[in-house]
């Protein structure tokens, strides 16, 4: 369940909120057993799915990764809370997060509890676009983390070498250690870089003086 929260200095006030159950009799397909979202004249709060507005999505088993797609209309100017409560999904190689599009942030989400994220609406649009948030699952494979690289390659700019690497889908990544060796065997430690923990597409790059 995501429940959308008011928080001032009355507290939380709830607003909206949606609810995804998981088994494998549903289809990831949209039909008879999701069911549509009624809008309502104050802030909503509800799921986008082949363009169709649903407050309770039924989807199959997860297999590899999943992604609810928030979707929320008439926000106002205050402190908001996205409430994630998990229940029964927690396994070893299962790993959850809210992706927070504007500000380009992660936020883990625990499998088999209630976990908030708090964020601010104010008079930049991406603060109030509909697409900010999304639920995501993926699953850890042999212990590493989901990063997929997409292109890397070193090249010399006058004296120096500058390397350069591309990467998609960066999930609870903290850096990158670029490491160089001048006998190809023995490396050390070159410098750290930082990880913008980004779903989508992302350019790295640094340089060896």
């Amino acid at each position: 369940r995501a429940n959308l929260f008011i928080i001032d200095n009355n507290g939380a006030t709830l607003m909206d909120g949606n609810m995804t159950n998981y088994a494998s009799q549903y289809s990831n397909a949209v039909d008879g057993n999701d069911i549509w979202k009624m809008s309502n004249f104050g802030e909503n709060f509800g799921i986008l799915r082949n363009d169709a507005n649903l407050v309770i999505e039924r989807r199959g088993l997860i297999a590899n990764t999943d992604t609810t797609y928030f979707r929320m209309w008439n926000m106002r100017k205050y402190n908001y809370s996205i409430q994630v409560i998990v229940e029964n999904m927690h396994q070893f190689s299962l790993q959850g997060f809210i992706h927070d599009n504007y500000l380009n942030k992660n936020f883990p989400v625990d499998l088999n509890d209630t976990t908030n994220v708090n964020f601010t609406v104010d008079n930049q649009p991406g603060s109030y676009a509909s697409n900010r948030f999304q639920l995501i699952y993926s699953t850890v494979v042999n212990g590493q983390l989901p990063v997929t690289f997409t292109g890397i390659k070193a090249q010399y700019k006058n004296n120096d070498v500058l390397v350069t690497w591309n990467v998609e889908n960066e999930i609870s990544m903290e850096k990158y250690v670029v490491e160089v060796a001048t006998d190809g065997i023995n490396f050390k430690e070159l410098i750290q870089v930082p990880s913008a923990n980004t779903s989508s597409q992302k350019t790295y790059t640094t340089l060896d003086v």
